[in-house]
């Protein structure tokens, strides 16, 4: 995680390890799970909002692409984001 990434939810990169994904990366506005690797713009009922640790919301634009293991299971996910 950087500094950005830090910054807009919250939350310090060594206190994210091993935390679940709906915890501290809280958006709203998905319309799908994550299966593929998706633009955030194509699967959004109107906006993406990012609630922060501190419950600050942001509207965000970005990319979620799961990476699977050898049994192609969902194993983790890399996400892309940026401020709007």
């Amino acid at each position: 995680m950087n500094f950005t990434a830090e910054k807009l939810t919250g939350w310090k990169e060594e206190d994210s390890i091993g935390m679940k994904l709906e915890e501290m990366f809280p958006i709203s506005g998905l319309k799908t799970d994550v299966s593929d690797e998706i633009n955030l713009k194509d699967i959004v009922n109107g906006k993406i909002l990012l609630k922060s640790k501190k419950n600050v919301k942001t509207q965000i634009e970005g990319t979620l692409t799961p990476i699977k293991d050898e049994n192609g299971n969902n194993d983790s996910i890399i996400i892309i984001f940026r401020n709007m």
